[in-house]
């Protein structure tokens, strides 16, 4: 007898607010606004752009830390260079992938690469957070990237879609990146009147993303979705059908994975298990545990140093990375934190909260 196939439902469809990051990024919240604050395990994610820089204008994101959680950036449009307190040096082009286990800690850099700096472009890519599962927050950190030859793509042999595997596998299709819970991450273009359904396993939480174009999601009750729309899928069942327009092609990003179903709390860049995993980590960076990026042999200002573009220095001065420590999820069985706590460090206050490109 032949599987009966059960369709998600969407929970949630919203359209996520366009704001100007720090009044110089355009960027949509996917995941971590107040709109849909997480999805287990996914912490955050940003459309950031697409943004027209001039020669000289290019934007980037100067020394700041991490702890306890995997950045995931994808590039769709445009070059970055990133350093890190490890020693990493490089360069993602448009089309690449990196997947950072941040672990016990390190600090990092992102900026824009010498080709969009010097001669102007577009920029435009994506940027999520994964948790961690607290086992493995203090694990040694951890860099993979995957160049834009090398991500796998399935396209239809109608060519009804195409499908890059980014994180994760689809049908027989896997991403060179090793996780470290179930995660899967594709980029999907449906073709103009095309459609495309996918099947997950089961207990995954699921969202997507509509990045460009507009359709219908859904299987027996469609949903008119335009650009911008993020939906979460609901727990019952096992796939989902979208289907594009008939006079312009649809792009989804399309996130899944294992909910760890954990204590979460975050502060500015760490993402620990506990308070006092946080002020842990605060404590370590202050002291020089989590490193320096060294340019040229030297160590680098976090800000102020000639190595970086002089748009990204003054970057440190909008977003000081003070607050509140934010509970974003509670472990089963186990009560909420009593409130928010409250930290003001003048030894971090240069940092972004948040962290964005």
């Amino acid at each position: 007898m032949p599987t009966r196939v059960i369709h998600k439902t969407l929970d949630e469809c919203l359209a996520p607010r366009q704001t100007m990051e720090h009044g110089l990024f355009l960027t949509r919240k996917i995941i971590g606004s107040q709109q849909l604050s997480a999805c287990d395990p996914f912490i955050l994610a940003d459309h950031v752009g697409p943004i027209r820089y001039g020669a000289g204008e290019a934007l980037g994101v100067p020394d700041h830390p991490h702890r306890g959680l995997v950045v995931v950036t994808y590039v769709v449009e445009g070059g970055m260079r990133h350093q890190d307190s490890l020693g990493h040096n490089g360069e993602l082009l448009a089309g690449s992938v990196q997947w950072l286990t941040t672990g016990r800690g390190l600090v990092h850099r992102e900026l824009p690469n010498d080709s969009l700096l010097a001669n102007g472009g577009t920029w435009e890519g994506f940027q999520l957070w994964v948790n961690l599962p607290a086992k493995d927050k203090m694990m040694c950190p951890e860099m993979q990237e995957v160049r834009p030859e090398d991500v796998p793509e399935y396209i239809d042999e109608q060519h009804r879609f195409a499908v890059k595997v980014l994180v994760g596998q689809y049908k027989e299709l896997r991403s060179p990146i090793r996780t470290h819970t179930p995660v899967t991450l594709l980029d999907v273009r449906v073709s103009a009147g095309g459609a495309f359904s996918l099947e997950l396993a089961a207990g995954h939480t699921c969202w997507l993303y509509v990045w460009r174009g507009a359709g219908q999601l859904g299987h027996a009750e469609q949903r008119p979705v335009t650009a911008g729309h993020v939906a979460r899928l609901s727990d019952e069942g096992h796939a989902f059908r979208a289907e594009a327009d008939r006079d312009q092609e649809m792009r989804l990003l399309i996130g899944s994975g294992v909910p760890l179903k954990e204590s979460v709390f975050k502060f500015g860049t760490f993402v620990m298990s506990s308070v006092s995993e946080i002020e842990q980590a605060l404590e370590d960076y202050r002291s020089g545990r989590l490193g320096q990026i060294t340019v040229g042999g030297g160590p680098a200002q976090a800000a102020g140093s000639a190595a970086l573009p002089g748009a990204a220095r003054g970057l440190d001065l909008l977003n000081p990375f003070q607050g509140e420590i934010e509970q974003l999820a509670v472990a089963e069985g186990e009560a909420p934190a009593p409130g928010p706590a409250a930290l003001s460090d003048p030894a971090t206050a240069h940092l972004t909260n948040g962290h964005r490109h």
